[in-house]
């Protein structure tokens, strides 16, 4: 009866243990097949703690990234600029050259989230004339005209800004899969609902399945000191505000763990750094957050 009872018990042990097994050979293998994208070429943030939490050492080029940022926030929009200007001077293009980005958004997507402003764009370094603008009348053509561009390897990257009622995880793996098969960067642009105050993530705002490399989120931080003065004249606020801030939230990421670091941006060299804190306030003044 003793013997009856622990074979009984040892069955759900070994179905467990054969579970396990199966679920690690699935994780080994979705990591394989994140660091075989692109081909093993890799975009470095050129900061060696972003670049080492990474499994690519960098962001994985020909594969799909997703970029999501807070509703009326324009901080995924300049990260995705900033990530275009290091790739287009990472010589991604062919032969080296500086390459076209296709950028697609729905009509009507101006009067919501803003216009893309070239001025903006050259002061992070990207040439607005490398840049061309997509508008199409629904979130599907968005992302067919997506997954055209991604079949032109002349290309460097494709953005596309979409609502989340036009992703779906089939979707999404056809973007990855175009990208992976042409090696044209993908990058999908979304706005989220406002969080607590905390950034906490709420039931309303989980995030949907996606095929996506990696999935970030992406949020203003208070700017640094004001570059080329001398302290104490740099902490003070009223002189306006210093370079840009970041605080960049690496929510998944095939074959690596997530992560969240306070990034900063410097126009003059074109690369990222990871900012200072900021010394202890009570109140930050709301003129201080930067809108890119």
């Amino acid at each position: 009866m003793l013997r009856a009872v622990s074979s009984a018990a040892a069955a759900p042990d070994a179905k467990i243990a054969e579970l396990r097994r199966r679920i690690g050979a699935l994780e080994r293998a979705g990591g394989s097949a994140g660091k075989s994208a692109g081909a093993g070429r890799a975009l470095p943030f050129g900061v060696p703690e972003i670049d080492a939490a990474l499994p690519w050492h960098g962001l994985a080029l020909g594969a799909l990234h997703e970029i999501s940022g807070p509703a009326r926030d324009g901080a995924a929009l300049g990260f995705v600029s900033a990530l275009l200007a290091r790739l287009a001077g990472h010589g991604a293009g062919q032969g080296g050259a500086p390459g076209v980005v296709l950028w697609c958004r729905r009509l009507g997507a101006a009067y919501e989230a803003g216009n893309i402003y070239a001025p903006g764009l050259a002061a992070f370094g990207l040439d607005p004339s490398r840049l061309i603008v997509l508008g199409a009348r629904h979130g599907r053509d968005v992302l067919w005209a997506m997954r055209e561009g991604l079949s032109c390897p002349r290309l460097v990257a494709v953005v596309g800004e979409v609502e989340d009622a036009a992703i779906e995880l089939t979707a999404s793996r056809r973007l990855q899969l175009a990208a992976e098969k042409s090696g044209v960067s993908c990058f999908l642009l979304r706005t989220t609902p406002v969080e607590g105050a905390q950034g906490d993530i709420t039931p309303e705002n989980v995030e949907a399945p996606s095929a996506a490399l990696s999935r970030w989120h992406v949020r203003a931080a208070p700017s640094g000191p004001v570059p080329g003065l001398m302290a104490p004249q740099a902490e003070q606020r009223w002189l306006g505000p210093g370079r840009l801030r970041w605080r960049a939230e690496l929510r998944r990421c095939r074959g690596g763990a997530s992560a969240e670091w306070r990034m900063e941006w410097h126009h003059e060299t074109g690369n990222f750094t990871l900012a200072a804190p900021l010394p202890n306030r009570s109140v930050e003044p709301a003129a201080t957050r930067l809108a890119l």
